[in-house]
């Protein structure tokens, strides 16, 4: 989702093809690679005091925790659980993915 941060958002779809591209090439050996999308975690760019207006438009009413996003990546990168899963992007973002943050220029 665009943020109004081009040089971000050009980093995230550049991590995002390299990570298909490894995955493509390294599945035929049994290397998995995925990727993990956090939302607002506080200390991965977010600071806990400064996010009053965006959690309250998280769906699931929250910010993150550093738990949430580890819980999601040992599932992933286990065989029980993810042993089938390549080549995509975990999104755990609370469902803030699917609301848009930017302000409008109205």
């Amino acid at each position: 989702m665009p943020r109004n941060l081009p040089h971000y958002s050009a980093s995230k779809g550049g991590m995002t093809m390299v990570m298909k591209e490894l995955a493509r090439v390294l599945a035929p050996d049994g290397i998995r690679v995925n990727a993990i999308a956090p939302g607002a975690i506080p200390g991965g760019g977010f600071v806990a005091g400064n996010l009053g207006e965006l959690v309250t438009q998280i769906p699931l009413g929250r910010a993150g925790t550093p738990d949430d996003i580890a819980q999601v990546a040992v599932a992933v990168l286990s065989e029980r659980f993810g042993r089938y899963v390549v080549g995509t992007t975990v999104e755990v973002d609370g469902g803030l993915g699917l609301i848009s943050w930017i302000p409008s220029k109205a």
